[in-house]
């Protein structure tokens, strides 16, 4: 069957109008068809866009008063880009700035009071960049945005350390401090020195003594060994009956919330009244998501159990079976595999009674060889995708793991 709108049809019927509309609208099964078969570019390659009929209501005059409410050119795109687009459109935005005063026209530069030897003097007066932060942020911000921080800063020393070290102040009257900083040891024992709202100041102030700094622990890159330490050295100085000088609880050198109510110690002996974790997660919920917080979950759970109580009564069993058309208990396996697992681990005998354990009961070696070399099997997957392939599989992996990685290694 021929098609009526051909190629030679399609043109010759595009070459009666002019505009693609006049063509869409008075000839739509043609303008659809070539549409569709992919020559309509081709056959409307003639046609032109018809010009608009109606005129602009900007002028040069009016875009004159336009720019007037506004300082520079910038601000005038922003706040009337109408304007600046028919100005654009027109042809005539160089005509119109020509007519405006220079300090409208040129372009704003930033930044100039900043120039490199500028930054480079303010930055020289300083010798930590968080001082010259805080004293010439002008400065701080334009040497950031001009990309020429770590130049200017060369002679600046490090806050720092990059690893965490343990450290301690220890007075005369057995009263201690400890804690742990990624800080250097001098900047770390300057700031408790001369910090108002520091627990040493306070100390040092209320009796007189001066403390010995001590470093107690090396350095490490890993947080979580650092906060254990710290928790470790605090317990030492407990332990020899030394009065404790810290507000917050130690092992939080995360910088995150300090936990008044809930500090280790007390989250270990809320875990010793309860034997499995649901019961402690339920009627000591604060200790429970803060431990996680903490970080110490896995470690103050290990002596707690993890039962899971299921329900899965005979009736269960046999309901289950008769809904799916369960045949054996590798079928129950893939359809409920919690069922078949708890059955086999607590009531196998019932499970028997209903349903016959196909699983493999042995697999030697010379029959595993004998069952590969027949099927020119390779690997584990393809013993697996075969069905008496599979029990060997689940046989061997659960009893004789090791005869399974020397065959196929």
């Amino acid at each position: 069957m021929t098609r009526k709108w051909t190629y030679e049809n399609c043109k010759k019927e595009a070459l009666k109008y002019n505009h693609k509309n006049d063509f869409k609208n008075n000839s739509r099964s043609a303008y659809g068809a070539s549409k569709t078969y992919g020559y309509f570019d081709e056959i409307t390659s003639h046609m032109k866009r018809p010009k608009s009929t109606k005129q602009s209501s900007w002028d040069i005059n009016k875009l004159i008063e336009s720019t007037k409410p506004f300082i520079n050119k910038s601000d005038w795109i922003q706040e009337n880009p109408k304007a600046y687009h028919a100005a654009v459109r027109l042809k005539i935005l160089k005509e119109l700035y020509s007519k405006l005063p220079e300090s409208f026209t040129k372009t704003i530069q930033y930044n100039l009071k900043w120039t490199y030897d500028k930054i480079k003097k303010s930055a020289s007066n300083y010798d930590q960049k968080t001082k010259w932060q805080i004293g010439e942020p002008s400065a701080y911000d334009a040497a950031r945005r001009k990309n020429i921080i770590n130049d200017v800063c060369s002679h600046m020393k490090s806050t720092k350390n990059g690893k965490f070290i343990i450290y301690v102040f220890e007075f005369s009257d057995n009263s201690y401090y400890v804690g742990g900083t990624r800080r250097t040891p001098d900047d770390r024992y300057n700031e408790h020195i001369t910090k108002e709202k520091s627990s040493v100041y306070i100390h040092i102030k209320k009796t007189g003594l001066i403390p010995t700094f001590k470093i107690l622990w090396g350095e490490t890159s890993y947080i979580h060994i650092a906060e254990k330490k710290e928790i470790y050295w605090d317990k030492y100085y407990q332990s020899k009956g030394w009065y404790r000088l810290n507000v917050a609880t130690t092992g939080n050198l995360r910088g995150g919330p300090v936990y008044k109510k809930w500090t280790p110690e007390k989250i270990i002996k809320s875990t010793l009244k309860y034997n499995t974790v649901k019961d402690w997660r339920e009627n000591e919920p604060g200790a429970f998501r803060i431990s996680i917080k903490l970080g110490i979950y896995k470690d103050i759970t290990n002596k707690l159990t993890r039962e899971r109580k299921f329900n899965y009564s005979e009736q269960k069993l046999i309901d289950t079976i008769k809904k799916y058309n369960i045949i054996n208990q590798n079928h129950l396996r893939k359809i409920n595999g919690g069922m078949c697992k708890w059955y086999r681990r607590n009531k196998k005998d019932i499970l028997n009674k209903h349903l016959p354990d196909n699983r493999r009961k042995t697999c030697s070696k010379e029959e595993l060889i004998k069952f590969i070399t027949k099927y020119q099997i390779k690997n584990k997957r393809q013993l697996r995708n075969t069905k008496e392939g599979n029990r060997m599989f689940d046989w061997l992996y659960r009893n004789n793991r090791e005869l399974l990685n020397s065959v196929f290694s």
